[in-house]
């Protein structure tokens, strides 16, 4: 089994499997929000029209 590298110190990696398209840029805007992020890559899941949404978030440090 083969893992993939952990993002760097502060930042998650974030993948949303939804129905839609749309669905899924709607969870991707709320994280945005709240979160700095990069560019969002998209990929068709399945032949009934789903997609999966990979988005990366920088996640602030934390405070005392």
């Amino acid at each position: 089994m083969t893992h993939e590298p952990f993002p760097s110190e502060g930042h998650a990696e974030v993948r949303i499997v939804a129905a839609t398209p749309e669905v899924a840029r709607r969870v991707a805007e709320v994280l945005r929000r709240c979160f700095a992020s990069t560019e969002q890559r998209s990929y068709p899941v399945g032949r009934a029209g789903g997609t999966r949404l990979h988005i990366n978030l920088g996640t602030p440090p934390d405070t005392p």
